[in-house]
């Protein structure tokens, strides 16, 4: 059996309100709070997967410097997997479009002038972010109630984001710090040991 460790990664912030839990991490490697335990099983060389070289490849790609996040659906949420894939796509459109409404796309990425909002962005949002839909809440949930909490979580991104770029040094000290920062994405772009660590574990007979 096989076990995915977060050692290396840092606490993700968590968040909570009526409808879903967000788990957000500012600065995340190519293994993050997003990544499902199928990739993390797959990408291990002792599993010798058909699709490990294509898996492999994909957290090589990994892009630090754009917005990743997905939608979880428990399993507690319902029996019936139609019904966790529906709410699983209302939650991820819902997102989705207030996050355009905002002047960013899925990716985090400005759009040029502003979108649906109207306002062009100053910045893009970066991060992993996981959100998962509560139980029971999520089965009676509205379009609109839907709507306002992942509105909630997009006001949150883009204040942590305006709050960490505000901290940003200016003046004589910024290219040292942009070049550390560089350095630093760099390595939260490689899948290197210092990750997540992937250990086999022996069942007890």
């Amino acid at each position: 059996m096989v076990y995915l460790s977060l050692k290396g990664l840092g606490a993700p912030t968590q968040f909570s309100n009526e409808l879903l839990y967000f788990a957000f991490q500012r600065h995340p490697r190519a293994f993050n709070v997003t990544t499902v335990m199928p990739t993390a099983i797959i990408s291990d060389p002792s599993t010798c997967h058909p699709q490990q070289i294509s898996v492999r490849r994909r957290l090589e790609a990994f892009d630090p410097k754009k917005l990743h996040w997905s939608v979880a659906v428990p399993s507690a949420f319902s029996k019936r997997s139609s019904i966790r894939d529906h709410a699983r796509r209302r939650c991820r459109e819902a997102f989705r479009t207030e996050l355009r409404l905002a002047g960013w796309d899925s990716d985090g990425r400005r759009i040029p002038g502003g979108g649906s909002s109207g306002r062009e962005q100053k910045f893009d949002l970066e991060g992993a972010l996981k959100l998962t839909v509560k139980h029971p809440a999520g089965l009676t949930m509205t379009g609109e109630q839907l709507r306002e909490n992942a509105g909630w979580m997009v006001k949150k991104l883009i204040s942590m984001q305006r709050e960490q770029n505000d901290r940003q040094p200016k003046g004589k000290y910024a290219h040292n710090r942009r070049s550390h920062d560089q350095r630093a994405s760099n390595d939260a772009g490689e899948a290197r040991p210092s990750g997540p660590v992937l250990r086999k574990v022996a069942l007890k007979r």
